[in-house]
């Protein structure tokens, strides 16, 4: 499946494409001399939407969130509340992660972490540390991606 997705790719440059940047970016800290779990990702907090179901979601976007946590970033995901073609629900994702955390420690941390978070907050996602909200609502996208 994913051969098969690799090879219908166009060639970059893409119409946006910023991967150079975001791998400069990713790798600046980079030190090969640290143990990996040592490794500072350069970012504070990533939004990661999640949208197509299956091996997008199990074989792409957990382990790019697994690999941000180990770097000391906050990972929300996000993901529709209705069904789509092919696309993963939120429902379902928080199940899928549920899964997860049963079998990789890196995951049952941030899990339990969000989830104790959200309950302190009633319900709400928590700004990152010094972010004062912007809005009432704690829960917009738009809110979750904002820093001062």
């Amino acid at each position: 499946m994913y051969r098969e997705a690799r090879e219908n790719l166009s060639n970059r440059p893409w119409r946006v494409d910023d991967l150079n940047e975001f791998a400069e970016a990713w790798l600046s800290n980079y030190d090969k001399s640290q143990k990996r779990e040592q490794y500072k990702v350069p970012y504070r907090r990533a939004m990661i939407f999640v949208d197509n179901a299956g091996a997008d979601v199990v074989l792409g976007m957990l382990p790019l969130a697994r690999e941000l946590l180990k770097g000391g970033c906050d990972v929300v995901l996000a993901a529709n509340t209705l069904p789509a073609i092919n696309d993963i629900t939120c429902s379902e994702l928080q199940g899928l992660v549920s899964k997860a955390s049963e079998i990789c420690p890196i995951i049952k941390a941030a899990r339990s972490a969000a989830v104790s978070a959200q309950r302190t907050n009633l319900g709400k996602v928590p700004p990152p540390l010094g972010v004062m909200p912007r809005s009432s609502s704690a829960t917009s996208l738009k809110h979750l991606s904002e820093f001062k």
